[in-house]
């Protein structure tokens, strides 16, 4: 009986051996959490907390900045792109007002050069100018009117601009100095109211280039018979020419050699 009375003693006493290392081993645990409760690398008290949040804050507001940033520049580049797009543009229409500007003179000068030409050589325009204080002939009289003389001819058209300048004057130098100025019409050998002038008068034209070919000076009259032609015939020949426009001090030199003006 002694026996086992001890070895129920004995186990009891393991027993109560273990429970006490188990409340030791508690208590250690509880301690243990304490500490790490209370360690700052495991502990956020509020602090840091609040550092935490400002470290949020700041992430957050450097982000709007760079936000903000790069829609500044986006929207600088896009009032640069506005700006050269204008610039450009003005640039452009600036191009196309001087063009417009160059075409448009040039038109005008193309026109007017066009009416000079109709008014030198066609019949476009009035131009007109008297003719009553010439004797008007005929190619076939020229040489019946010009024998043992020297007369004056003036070739010369109505609707011509030159011609109307020249009338008056050779016709002030006639009536001034008493000679006679023959009126050969060219406008009755020519049709210059067509696009494209056409001889009308085949026989009287031919007639007259054949005159001109068959003098002395048909290598310095112009290729073209051109008007006002002054022609001082003698014997049926041409003795000397004026050909085109010219004023009344060189239409005297021409008559005073010619001895049309004492």
């Amino acid at each position: 009986m002694a026996n086992v009375k001890k070895k129920s003693s004995t186990a009891k006493a393991k027993k109560s051996a273990k429970k006490i290392e188990k409340e030791k081993d508690l208590v250690l645990d509880e301690d243990l959490d304490e500490e790490i409760l209370e360690d700052d690398d495991f502990n956020l008290d509020d602090e840091d907390d609040d550092e935490l949040a400002l470290l949020e804050t700041e992430l957050e507001e450097v982000s709007s900045d760079e936000r903000l940033i790069r829609v500044e520049k986006l929207t600088k580049a896009n009032t640069v792109m506005l700006v050269i797009c204008i610039i450009l543009m003005i640039i452009t229409m600036g191009l196309c007002i001087n063009i417009n500007k160059g075409d448009s003179k040039d038109t005008t000068k193309k026109t007017s050069d066009t009416t000079e030409t109709d008014d030198n050589n066609g019949s476009s325009g009035d131009n007109s100018y008297s003719t009553a204080s010439f004797k008007t002939i005929k190619m076939k009289d020229i040489a019946k009117e010009s024998k043992n003389k020297e007369i004056v001819v003036f070739l010369g058209r109505q609707g011509c601009y030159w011609c109307g300048l020249y009338a008056p004057i050779i016709g002030m130098a006639a009536e001034e100095n008493k000679f006679d100025v023959y009126y050969l019409d060219f406008g009755s050998m020519v049709d210059f109211s067509l696009a494209r002038p056409a001889v009308s008068d085949e026989e009287e034209y031919d007639a007259l280039t054949t005159f001109i070919d068959n003098s002395s000076y048909a290598s310095q009259i112009a290729d073209g018979i051109g008007t006002p032609l002054t022609m001082f015939v003698k014997n049926n020949k041409i003795v000397n020419f004026i050909g085109g426009y010219v004023d009344a001090s060189t239409l005297d030199t021409y008559l005073k050699k010619e001895g049309f003006i004492k």
